[in-house]
């Protein structure tokens, strides 16, 4: 039976993971194939009672880790390898999910084809919800294709698609890097990626936009234009590899360069 562990790192978490949490017990598939893996990293203290709490009445598999270093991407690591299911999808403790998110994306992902779904932003209420610009391509993109450089956009981040065990293979999120991690990660699983599938409209990962979301927050110039020299380096290391797609690699070469605006602007 195919299998699904929904990857869940969560950092001084609110209340909102509450409508997460509902967002799971909501899904439409089967309770059997689907695990939470959801790790606590960072402070303990009141936030441990929070999560467990919210957790007391679930009536889907889960498993809860402690992790005492901080990170996202040390979190994600650890549940990666602590699942067990064939299939994955990440999921941030302050987003939501259609119901039909994971039936739908299962239906669609293969160990080489990744399945992909629509995406929309909110703020307060997912009902009152705004464009995303992954979203935006969705709506464009061809129901099916082979490639990674027309599907660019959905390497910026690891939710809003399911991927196959085999696709990660050993591939795990670069801790050394605070901001891109994401996308870098998602540049080095696309080797392992043939296909893309896209669901139905209504299948929709929400991404809160809170105003003091990590991704949201005031950069240091210093450590920006490092982490900069580091993740070209990277890519430009994918360039020469022939693994990889060169024009999609090339794009995020670009995209990567462009956030010396941030630091001379």
């Amino acid at each position: 039976m195919k299998s699904i562990a929904v990857i869940l790192p969560t950092f001084k978490p609110g209340n909102y993971l509450l409508k997460c949490f509902r967002c799971l017990e909501a899904q439409t598939i089967n309770k059997a194939q689907y695990c939470l893996y959801i790790g606590l990293n960072g402070p303990k203290k009141g936030y441990e009672e929070l999560i467990l709490a919210l957790l007391d009445n679930a009536e889907f598999n889960y498993k809860y880790f402690y992790l005492p270093t901080a990170g996202v991407s040390f979190a994600r690591n650890t549940l990666i390898d602590e699942s067990i299911e064939n299939y994955l999808v990440f999921l941030d403790d302050d987003d939501e999910i259609s119901p039909n998110y994971l039936e739908s994306l299962l239906a669609v992902t293969t160990p080489k084809t990744m399945g992909l779904a629509n995406v929309v932003n909110f703020t307060e209420d997912k009902n009152t919800y705004f464009e995303n610009y992954i979203g935006k391509s969705f709506a464009s993109l061809p129901k099916k294709g082979t490639s990674a450089y027309q599907y660019r956009k959905y390497f910026s981040s690891p939710w809003a698609k399911m991927l196959h065990r085999d696709m990660i293979a050993n591939i795990r999120f670069d801790t050394r890097l605070a901001l891109g991690e994401d996308g870098f990660f998602m540049a080095n699983v696309s080797k392992n990626i043939e296909s893309f599938e896209k669901c139905s409209n209504d299948t929709v990962y929400y991404v809160n936009v809170r105003q003091n979301s990590s991704s949201r927050k005031k950069i240091d110039k210093a450590k920006e234009l490092k982490r900069i020299i580091y993740l070209t380096g990277c890519y430009l290391k994918m360039l020469l590899c022939c693994e990889y797609n060169r024009l999609f690699i090339t794009t995020r070469v670009a995209a990567t360069l462009l956030n010396l605006k941030k630091i001379f602007n």
